[in-house]
C-alpha cells in the first residue's frame, strides 16, 4: 500500500513538474512561397482571454498581406489589420474564457517585389491577459526572411524567433533594400532565380537611384553589366546602342551565325562581336545597313529589341499610357507586350519613348525580362 501511495505522489510530482516546467512563448516560423514567405506566429503554453500585437518589417520591398488566424481563436472575436500605417499590422483578439494555446494564431503572406532582398520581421507591443485580466510578460525578437536559412517547421530550428519571458533579445542584422522602381518597376517572383543577394555593393555613386540599386548590383554580379570606371556606374549617364546589345547579348546565350557586316560597325571595335551576333540573329537590325553603334538608344528602341531577343510576338492590347500617341509604330507592339506581360509599366503613366534610356533605367529593364524567363 505505501508503494502503491509513493507510485501516485511520484505520477502527481513529475505531472506538475512538467506543466510548471512548460514556458509560455511566441514564436515566428516561415516557409518559402511563390514571391516571397508564408510567416506564422505561434503561441505555446499560453493561457489567456485577449492578446494583441503590432507586426512590422522595414523593407519596401515586401508587402504584407493575406492574413488569417488559427482554429484555437475560432471562438473569439477577432481583429485583423494589415493596413495599420505604413509597413506594420496589427492583430488582437478577446475570448469569454481563459484559451489554452499551443498552436499557430496568425499567419500571412510576405511577398517580395525582388528576389534575395532580406528584412526583419518584428513583433512588438505585446499586451497579453488572462481572463482575470492578469497580464502575461513576454519580451520579443525579429526574424530575418529573405534567405533559404529562414525557413522553418519549429521552435528548435534556427530561424525560429522566439518569444519568451526568459529569452535574452537579440537583433538580426538588417540588410533590406529600397527597391520601389522608379522607371519600368515590376514586381519578380522570388522563385525565378535563386540567386544569392548583393551583400557588398560593387559600385560607389548609385545612391541617387534607389530604385535601381538592387537591379545594378545583380547584373553586374552575374557579369552582364559593367562600370564606367573602378566602383562607378554612371547611372545617370545615357547609354549607346552599340552598349545597349553587348549587355543584352552578354545576358543572352545567342548563337553566332555568319552575316553580312554593318557599314558603320568595324573590327577590331570592343562592340563588333556583340552586334554582328545579334545582327546573325535578327535582334540587331539597322537602317540602310547602318546600326549608328554610338548613337544613344531611345527607350522604345529597347523595347523592340528585347521583344525581339525574346521572341515576343502576336497581338495584345494597346497600352494605356498618355503619351502612347508619341511611340513610334514599329514600336507600338513591343510596348504593348511589355506591358502586358509586366516587364515595363512606366512612370506616371507616362512610358517615355523617346527618350534617351540612362544606364539605371536600361539596367531595370535588363533585370525585369531576365527574370520574367528564369533567367535565360
Amino acid at each position: 500500500m505505501k508503494r502503491f501511495v509513493c507510485f501516485c505522489l511520484l505520477i502527481i510530482f513529475c505531472c506538475t513538474v512538467s506543466v510548471f516546467a512548460q514556458k509560455s512563448q511566441m514564436y515566428m516560423t516561415t516557409s518559402p512561397i511563390d514571391g516571397g514567405y508564408r510567416v506564422s506566429v505561434v503561441m505555446e503554453g499560453v493561457t489567456c482571454a485577449a492578446c494583441s500585437f503590432e507586426i512590422s518589417y522595414n523593407s519596401e520591398n515586401y508587402t504584407l498581406a493575406n492574413m488569417t488566424y488559427g482554429n484555437v481563436l475560432e471562438e473569439s472575436y477577432v481583429m485583423l489589420n494589415d493596413k495599420t500605417s505604413k509597413n506594420s499590422a496589427k492583430v488582437s483578439f478577446i475570448s469569454q474564457k481563459n484559451l489554452d494555446i499551443s498552436s499557430e494564431i496568425v499567419s500571412f503572406d510576405m511577398t517580395a517585389k525582388l528576389p534575395g532582398v532580406v528584412t526583419d520581421v518584428e513583433i512588438s507591443n505585446i499586451i497579453i491577459v488572462d481572463y482575470d485580466e492578469n497580464p502575461i510578460e513576454l519580451s520579443c525578437q525579429k526574424i530575418t526572411i529573405g534567405k533559404k536559412s529562414s525557413t522553418s517547421s519549429s521552435p528548435s530550428s534556427s530561424s525560429s524567433s522566439q518569444f519568451s519571458s526568459s529569452a535574452s533579445s537579440s537583433e538580426s542584422a538588417s540588410h533590406s533594400v529600397n527597391s520601389d522602381f522608379k522607371i519600368d518597376e515590376t514586381s519578380v517572383s522570388d522563385s525565378v532565380n535563386d540567386d544569392k543577394s548583393v551583400t557588398e555593393p560593387k559600385f560607389k555613386d548609385t545612391a541617387s537611384c534607389e530604385w535601381a540599386v538592387q537591379q545594378i548590383e545583380f547584373l553586374a554580379q552575374k557579369g552582364i553589366i559593367n562600370g564606367t570606371s573602378s566602383g562607378m556606374f554612371s547611372p545617370e549617364e545615357k547609354i549607346k546602342r552599340a552598349d545597349f546589345i553587348c549587355m543584352l547579348m552578354r545576358m543572352m546565350n545567342v548563337e553566332t551565325v555568319p552575316c553580312e557586316d554593318f557599314d558603320d560597325v568595324f573590327v577590331g571595335e570592343y562592340w563588333y562581336e556583340s552586334v554582328m551576333t545579334a545582327r546573325g540573329a535578327g535582334i540587331a537590325q539597322g537602317y540602310n545597313n547602318c546600326f549608328n553603334p554610338s548613337d544613344f538608344v531611345t527607350r522604345q528602341d529597347i523595347f523592340v529589341l528585347l521583344c525581339r531577343a525574346y521572341g515576343i510576338a502576336g497581338t495584345f492590347s494597346p497600352a494605356q499610357f498618355s503619351d502612347y500617341h508619341f511611340i513610334s509604330d514599329y514600336a507600338k507592339s513591343s510596348v504593348d507586350a511589355l506591358t502586358q506581360l509586366g516587364i515595363v509599366r512606366g512612370n506616371n503613366g507616362n512610358i517615355n519613348p523617346l527618350d534617351n534610356a540612362t544606364r539605371a533605367e536600361t539596367a531595370v529593364m535588363l533585370y525585369n525580362i531576365y527574370n520574367y524567363y528564369g533567367g535565360n
